[in-house]
Order: structure tokens, then sequence, then C-alpha cells
């Protein structure tokens, strides 16, 4: 099941990290991956799963769910970071500003803004702000991830 585009066409972060350094990636949800996702999470919303509906609704087709394009934002910050080391999610927040139309053309960003080494913790303390923005670039869904990379 392919829920988002490959996590391959992904530039990655490399060893060592910086405040500054960021990676993006294109993506692009399918009406098959809008309806699976919310299967998946149990989002009952027709505007995930019913065309028909959707379409007749102010957005004029189907919208990915919030919780499919935070997954997305979240765990490609897991992706890049488990690749260098063990990490552990801390936190996570996600505003949203525009509804993420089926097969819309979009730029994910993701910036490293804070790095802190934590001695309780074991670890350093990554802070990455991440973005998403359509073909127009419209800011789509913005938010912070803080991880715990551990020593």
């Amino acid at each position: 099941m392919n829920l988002s585009a490959p996590i391959e066409n992904m530039n990655e972060l490399t060893m060592p990290l910086f405040v500054g350094q960021n990676f993006s990636r294109n993506i692009v949800f399918s009406a098959d991956s809008i309806k699976q996702f919310a299967v998946m999470a149990g989002d009952p919303n027709p505007l995930h799963h019913d065309d028909e509906i959707a379409k007749a609704s102010r957005f004029g087709r189907l919208i990915a769910a919030g919780t499919q394009t935070t997954t997305m934002l979240a765990g490609a910050v897991a992706w890049n970071l488990c690749r260098l080391k063990p990490s552990l999610g801390l936190e996570m927040s996600f505003k949203f500003r525009r509804a993420i139309l089926v097969d819309e053309v979009l730029t994910a960003k993701w910036q490293i803004t804070e790095i802190k080494h934590n001695c309780h913790l074991g670890g350093e303390i990554v802070t990455i702000d991440c973005e998403l923005r359509n073909e127009h670039n419209l800011l789509l869904v913005h938010g912070t991830v803080v991880s715990l990379m551990i020593d």
C-alpha cells in the first residue's frame, strides 16, 4: 500500500547535524492513499472516503486527513534521524492552514532549528521545523518535531 510518494525521493541529513541544516521532498497524495489511510486511522470523515460528497463540498474533491499529513511529516524526521543514530520522538505540534487536496503536488521542507545536549536523557535534543506547501507556494501545514538522538 502506497500512502504517499516513496521516501527515497527525499534528500537526507548527514552528520554532523547543525542548526540550519534542512531536507525536503515532493509528495502527492492519491485518492487511493487518502482513502486507505483514513480507513487505517479510523477516520470516518466522508471528505476522505466519498468522492461524491467531497466533490459537492467547498473543496471540490477528496482531501487528505490531517493525520496522514502529520504522519508523513513526523515520519520523515524519524527516518532521517534514525539512519544516523537511535532516536526517540519527544513532542510534535502542527497547525493546519489549508486542506490538502487529492493529487496536489506538494513540497515538504524540514529545517533543524535547535540542537541541545541533554546529559539526563543521554543524547542530543534536536528541534526541527517543518512545512508543507502546494504548487502555488501556499502554506498548508507547519509544525515542529522534537526528537532525542541517543548517544
